[in-house]
């Protein structure tokens, strides 16, 4: 997972200097955009997304879409978060609501649709943590005009990379297929 975090922060920067992309608005039929809220040690932080998303394969009929901006890069921490999901739209839409795994790592022979992951890391302390365990839920799959909206929550404990310090995240997001890249 690291690996994967690695190179979205990497290639994320040049991407986003490329391209410019829009949100989902409630003109076309979303709740207003994109976004990720999380709650650790007490507080919430919440940001708007402009719903750029990387997808890269993971089995052949499925693949991780994993965000590709740092949204809370300005409170002095990194959140990186994805699931995996069918590459087609109808095959989205086909899914059900209802709750799956939040898991550190997508082996092959173990992924399963809508597996959620999330990354956390404190610059500052040069901290990284990862999902140990926890619950992903989601609560909406709906067509919209550009795409697939999804909006779920999540309930995860991360464990820090060296340390094995233990934090408790919450929160919840919505994502639009419009902006998906694809990483070959």
């Amino acid at each position: 997972m690291k690996k994967i975090k690695d190179f979205f922060k990497i290639t994320s920067l040049a991407i986003l200097g490329l391209l410019c992309f829009t949100s989902c608005s409630d003109d076309d039929g979303g709740n207003g955009g994109d976004f990720i809220e999380v709650t650790f040690d007490g507080k919430t932080y919440k940001s708007d997304v402009y719903g750029v998303y990387a997808l890269v394969p993971v089995r052949n009929d499925l693949v991780l879409c994993y965000s590709t901006e740092d949204v809370f890069s300005n409170k002095g921490f990194g959140l990186f978060y994805g699931m995996v999901m069918p590459e087609g739209e109808d095959d989205i839409l086909d899914s059900s609501t209802g709750t799956y795994r939040a898991v550190y790592d997508f082996d092959g022979s173990d992924v399963r649709n809508f597996d959620f992951t999330l990354d956390l890391e404190f610059y500052d302390k040069d901290e990284y943590y990862y999902v140990e365990s926890g619950k992903h839920k989601v609560t909406s799959i709906r067509k919209v005009e550009k795409g697939v909206e999804i909006e779920g929550t999540f309930d995860v404990r991360l464990e820090e990379n060296n340390s094995y310090e233990e934090k408790h995240v919450t929160g919840k997001y919505r994502i639009t297929t419009e902006a998906y890249y694809s990483y070959e």
